[in-house]
């Protein structure tokens, strides 16, 4: 086998792991990943269909994101899809520069308690981020921003209120 030949399988084998990594093992673990950290962050049950990525083209798409109330079993946050268009640039402006991003189907169900709490309240009382010191903030670009189908609910003096507000 010449080296000519070597060279060329060699190419040909990192286009394969390249694909097989980017199509197929990089959204299965992100999705695990992604819903075992959102649910430990936010101590809710946070569910995600499907993550596709086109390591190609540098495309993430998330399809049915739920994030539920917490003890209960209804929606808090969701989402049908959202279309990330990351740009080759973000590579090497050491920056993260997205394109496009499209967001389809949002929905938020906000709750006020009789106590005049929310079913965030939760997540806005918990201490602040700690800063690290010495450290640089994180660059990023986000352009072309396209939101569609927009649902929101506001939920007055709610009579249910979950076992964690109750003092």
């Amino acid at each position: 086998m010449s080296k000519h030949q070597k060279v060329l399988i060699g190419i040909a084998v990192a286009f394969l792991l390249y694909s097989v990594i980017g199509f197929l093992a990089l959204p299965a673990v992100l999705k695990n990943s992604l819903e075992k950290k959102l649910s430990e962050s936010l101590k809710r049950s946070v569910s995600i269909e499907t993550i596709q990525i086109n390591p190609y083209l540098l495309h993430i798409t998330i399809d049915n994101f739920l994030v539920e109330n917490r003890n209960q079993n209804d929606r808090f946050v969701a989402f049908d899809q959202l279309f990330v268009d990351l740009e080759v640039a973000s590579l090497f402006k050491r920056a993260l520069v997205i394109k496009t991003l499209k967001l389809s189907g949002p929905r938020v169900n906000l709750s006020r308690y009789k106590n005049m709490s929310y079913n965030f309240s939760d997540i806005t009382g918990s201490s602040s981020p700690k800063k690290k010191t010495g450290s640089k903030p994180f660059l990023f670009s986000v352009n072309n921003i396209e939101i569609k189908k927009v649902q929101s609910y506001l939920l007055m003096n709610r009579k249910i209120q979950p076992t964690w507000l109750k003092t």
